[in-house]
């Protein structure tokens, strides 16, 4: 399986990617967030990329596993289907903010559709979207609700109401 193999090195590029962004964005905060009274808009917007960068490397990370599980061609189809819906959105939400960043991931979401389409040839699967589109809500859901977590222990004088949900 050459192309979960090579999949499988871009969602590890774009993970280090956004890793290396999460650090340096966070170290920028840090400095910024020394009095939480008067928040501006600029350390607003540093807050929200922050978040979605946050919740990009956690999508990445659970699809990750999802293509690290892959034992044969017949569990790619099942397997793999709810990833392109949260890509998509995970694109969706990071585009205004990171472009090139956003383009690697619609690149990896093109490319693992065309795995997803190759497997269901080969192994006559059918894709239940139903049932995927329920499981990215899902992850979606609980990638969120990690990112806030997160955000509320690095920032826990920030009021929530100022910032933006994800």
């Amino acid at each position: 399986m050459p192309k979960i193999v090579q999949c499988d090195k871009l969602f590890f590029r774009a993970i280090e990617d956004f890793k290396k962004i999460a650090i340096q964005i966070r170290k920028e905060n840090h400095l910024l967030f020394k009095n939480t009274d008067n928040i501006t808009e600029y350390e607003l917007y540093k807050i929200e990329l922050e978040k979605r960068v946050l919740l990009a490397k956690e999508v990445l990370f659970i699809i990750e596993g999802w293509l690290n599980s892959i034992a044969n061609v017949f569990m790619i189809p099942k397997t793999l289907s709810p990833a392109i819906p949260i890509l998509k959105y995970t694109y969706s939400q990071v585009i205004g903010f990171l472009p090139e960043q956003a383009q690697k991931l619609g690149n990896i979401s093109a490319y693992l559709s065309c795995i997803i389409f190759d497997a269901c040839v080969l192994s006559g699967a059918m894709i239940d979207f139903k049932k995927a589109s329920i499981t990215s809500v899902g992850i979606i859901d609980e990638a969120k609700l990690m990112v806030h977590s997160k955000i509320s222990k690095l920032y826990p004088n920030l009021d929530s109401s100022k910032a933006k949900a994800v």
